[in-house]
């Protein structure tokens, strides 16, 4: 066990009375002292949790945002569920927050192969985690920021190629059925095909994103475009 581990273990159970929680929400120093001892080992288990990637600049800077900001995110505290819960959660949004501007900057552009070999520990974070050792969450959030942003890319097509390319990547739909689909004859369906994917490839790697995730674009579909379905 480490030192960082010993010190969380050690620490007294996170419990704020009524009386405490108003001197918090109120400001008070004597009680903000206290209330960050209590609380800084529960960020600083999230933030520095190995999956997340960062590096120890990032962890130290994402945990002390979190503990900076905490005067105001408690204001917003309902009682819904445990201070310590309320703490976590927003450690949690504030390390995914992170990746997606790594990703955005492209700083966490990462293989969706398992990079988390070794890091065998328990989740901090298991209302985001489903339970499985090998639960990555920057594989997670990278998914969704690609999907997205797909997305993004195909709607801004223009409604026909949003259209085709949706209808033949993601329903896979067959040429006979495009072609029925949109009332055109079958041989149509390539050359229209063809036009509306050299769009998306274009938009693709202009896009800071997507462009250095991919890379070439040829086996983004998996899908051929000039052989009939």
């Amino acid at each position: 066990m480490t030192q960082h581990d010993q010190q969380i273990e050690t620490q007294p159970a996170l419990s704020v009375t009524p009386e405490q929680l108003a001197a918090l929400i109120r400001g008070d120093e004597q009680a903000w002292d206290s209330f960050f001892f209590l609380v800084r080992p529960v960020v600083m288990r999230v933030a520095y949790w190995p999956r997340w990637h960062f590096d120890q600049t990032t962890r130290s800077e994402v945990a002390q945002q979190i503990l900076a900001e905490l005067p105001v995110s408690l204001k917003t505290y309902k009682g819904t569920c445990s201070v310590f819960a309320f703490i976590r959660r927003i450690a949690v949004y504030k390390c995914v927050d992170e990746v997606r501007r790594q990703i955005k900057e492209r700083k966490t552009i990462v293989s969706l192969k398992n990079q988390d070999e070794g890091h065998t520990e328990g989740s901090p974070i298991e209302e985001i985690s489903d339970g499985r050792k090998e639960f990555n969450p920057v594989q997670v959030i990278l998914h969704a920021e690609l999907s997205r942003t797909i997305e993004e890319v195909i709607q801004s097509l223009g409604e026909g190629c949003a259209k085709l390319l949706t209808w033949f990547y993601f329903d896979q739909f067959s040429y006979k059925e495009l072609a029925a689909k949109m009332g055109i004859s079958i041989n149509t369906v390539s050359p229209r095909l063809s036009k509306c994917y050299k769009k998306m490839r274009r938009r693709i790697e202009e896009n800071p994103v997507l462009g250095n995730y991919f890379g070439r674009v040829d086996d983004f579909a998996g899908r051929g475009t000039e052989s009939e379905r």
